[in-house]
């Protein structure tokens, strides 16, 4: 039933859709997937999975309840990096992770996170499209105030070197977005340290 259903709310998505455009549906489960593919079919549409991926998740309550050290869990290699780019970014100022507390802070943050992936990923990514942007400024706006959105900063200094754009329901944090700035030595890892 389920599949039926959702297969019927992506055909009628699908049947909006004029031959330029698409519709990309990310994050999803193998019931989904198989909707979409029975939506493609009823609208002459193409289906491409792109990335078959399961997301990472980190259950925190266990790290408190082992002590509390997230970088603990990780890999030998992934703590020495992480170790390693933070003393290499101390070299230049106070490494420090804040929480956008306000609307008009987070979308301050918002647009500069705009700005990282557009320098990484030039126009192909999702900030191309204006409407999409305007959609996540109103998201931001109503969604801060309640918690329910979650957007913060690593600085170095001054500088931001990572934006993180989650969402949270149900004590629950779902990491949606980000972007970082990305400079020649390798060694600088910004999406770790953030």
């Amino acid at each position: 039933w389920v599949v039926t259903s959702t297969a019927r709310c992506l055909a009628a998505s699908g049947a909006r859709l004029r031959l330029s455009e698409e519709l990309c549906v990310s994050g999803i489960d193998p019931a989904v997937e198989l909707a979409a593919r029975c939506a493609a079919c009823f609208t002459d549409l193409v289906t491409d999975v792109k990335v078959v991926d399961t997301a990472p998740w980190v259950d925190f309550t266990e790290v408190r309840r082992k002590g509390g050290d997230y970088r603990a869990t990780l890999g030998r290699n992934t703590r020495q990096a992480i170790s390693r780019a933070i003393r290499l970014y101390a070299e230049r100022g106070v490494v420090e992770h804040r929480v956008m507390e306000t609307p008009s802070e987070a979308s301050a943050a918002f647009d500069e996170l705009i700005d990282f992936h557009k320098s990484r990923w030039g126009r192909k990514g999702p900030f191309a499209n204006p409407g999409f942007c305007a959609f996540h400024e109103d998201l931001i706006r109503q969604g801060v105030p309640t918690g329910a959105v979650r957007i913060s900063r690593t600085l170095v200094g001054d500088r931001t070197i990572g934006i993180l754009y989650n969402f949270v329901h149900q004590g629950h944090v779902l990491n949606y977005q980000s972007g970082f700035f990305y400079e020649q030595d390798g060694r600088l890892k910004p999406g770790l340290v953030s």
